[in-house]
């Protein structure tokens, strides 16, 4: 396992490295050590990744 950082205004990207400094408009979430974000957006209400639906063509 590994954490990731992911702010609160951005819940479709993360950083693992440098920590960030202030953590306050970050959420620390635990993730498997082969984790990519890949087409998934955090949803801190249940605290998993969701796939978001495409817009429609």
């Amino acid at each position: 396992m590994k954490k990731i950082y992911i702010h609160k205004d951005n819940l479709d990207s993360y950083t693992e490295y440098p920590v960030p400094e202030d953590t306050t408009d970050w959420y620390t979430v635990d993730v498997p050590d082969d984790f990519t974000l890949a087409g998934s957006v955090y949803n801190p209400q249940i605290g998993e990744f969701d796939t978001p639906a495409l817009p429609p063509i």
